[in-house]
């Protein structure tokens, strides 16, 4: 695949669906190509982010530990990037990512991904604003599934309890 071609790979994940084509072609040319045979792990939760994944074919399960179970919380393919918090803030891992079949993928290490960012400041603010929105979505979700959870526990006592801080208990 071409250089371009790549670029265009990363537009479509949301994260840099915004940025230049210059930067999403730089991270594509310094991105390195990799393959993972079924049952090979991308990431593994837990280990020290160093870089994130965009999946180009082949499919992976996003799975944890729970308890003695791995249960497997997503399934995914082509067009997916796992990592993106490891790549950018060097965060570990939070799943375990492992190959149903055989992955091509193209990494991005953090090291790539912050050179990028500090030579193109418009870059790492365009990052940053996108991840502040889905911050700002993330927030809301919760809050409102707070809110039913406090609806709930005021419907069962017939009153709402709340703490020194003011907010339902």
């Amino acid at each position: 695949m071409s250089v371009r071609t790549n670029a265009e790979l990363f537009r479509r994940i949301p994260l840099f669906a915004e940025c230049e084509d210059t930067h999403l072609q730089l991270l594509a040319f310094t991105s390195e190509r990799r393959a993972f045979c079924q049952g090979e792990s991308i990431v593994r939760a837990g280990d020290a982010g160093h870089a994130g994944y965009l999946i180009l074919s082949g499919g992976a399960d996003v799975w944890i530990e729970a308890g003695k179970t791995r249960k497997t919380v997503a399934t995914i393919g082509p067009g997916a990037f796992v990592g993106e918090l490891a790549m950018i803030a060097g965060l570990a891992y939070p799943a375990n990512v492992t190959a149903k079949s055989e992955v091509a993928a193209m990494g991005v290490s953090r090291e790539v991904f912050m050179r990028v960012a500090t030579e193109f400041p418009d870059f790492a603010i365009g990052i940053r604003r996108r991840l502040s929105e889905r911050l700002d979505l993330s927030l809301a979700e919760l809050n409102r599934v707070r809110s039913l959870f406090e609806e709930v526990r005021s419907s069962r006592s017939g009153k709402v309890e709340r703490g020194q801080d003011g907010n339902m208990v």
